[in-house]
């Protein structure tokens, strides 16, 4: 880190934020894109807004927001606010949209609530809680770095070994579906592709703009990409730029 901080003129402290922040970047970029192609933008949101219970419950529960702690707060709370999504859209005179928008105030609303009542909680460790609406980015460690690279890393490999079978499933489940591919399967791994970009964005940038880092980028790759093998790779390089822009 020093010394690609050398290389660039800046501050250890600054060049820490600004690699967590492209490590951010590249995974929202990449990872939101098959949500985005899917026509699932919104869920991303929804998602990111369901983490924020998650995480203040997970609290309330053991009075410690350390990582693990928050990992599986925002895991569980995504994953029900995922089911609860897919749940109401399979209701009659229910769409998508309003099943998204329902979940995504929902969630909210209970998270600010928990927020209020975890506020009386005698751990020293809630004044940090109302940092995962807006992000810390000046709170960025090495650790932090570390951890978002092995998820980033995770998730993009995945992303990768069932790419030709993520494609098909995005541009004609129908016919995915009738070649035998397992089309639940991949919705849910779409889903848990963007749970993991979110596990990495939420501490440094938070709940608000985590939707922006997940779709800027695959609008832009779309005007240079006309091929999805190419245009996967371009937004995860799109949201390198802008994180590391955003976080000089």
């Amino acid at each position: 880190m020093s010394g690609l901080g050398t290389l660039l003129g800046l501050s250890y402290t600054a060049t820490v934020i600004m690699v967590g922040a492209a490590v951010l970047g590249l995974a929202a970029g990449s990872l939101g894109s098959f949500a985005v192609l899917r026509g699932r933008s919104l869920v991303g949101d929804a998602l990111a807004h369901a983490a924020l219970p998650g995480i203040v419950l997970g609290f309330l529960l053991t009075g410690s927001r350390d990582p693990v702690t928050v990992l599986v707060g925002v895991a569980g709370a995504a994953i029900v606010a995922a089911l609860a999504i897919v749940g109401m859209a399979r209701l009659p005179r229910v769409s998508d949209d309003m099943a998204i928008g329902v979940v995504l105030t929902g969630s909210f609303s209970l998270g600010i609530m928990l927020l209020v009542v975890a506020s009386q909680h005698p751990s020293p460790q809630k004044a940090g809680l109302r940092s995962y609406l807006f992000g810390q980015a000046a709170g960025t460690t090495t650790d932090d770095v570390a951890a978002m690279a092995w998820i980033a890393g995770i998730g993009v490999l995945a992303a990768a070994v069932g790419f030709r079978a993520l494609r098909t499933l995005l541009f004609d489940a129908r016919f995915g579906a009738a070649a035998g591919l397992p089309v639940r399967a991949l919705e849910v791994l779409v889903t848990m592709l963007l749970v993991a970009a979110i596990v990495v964005g939420l501490r440094t940038v938070g709940v608000i703009l985590m939707v922006s880092l997940l779709v800027t980028p695959t609008v832009v790759a779309r005007q240079l990409c006309g091929r999805m093998s190419r245009l996967v790779p371009t937004a995860g390089l799109a949201g390198m730029l802008i994180g590391s822009s955003g976080a000089i």
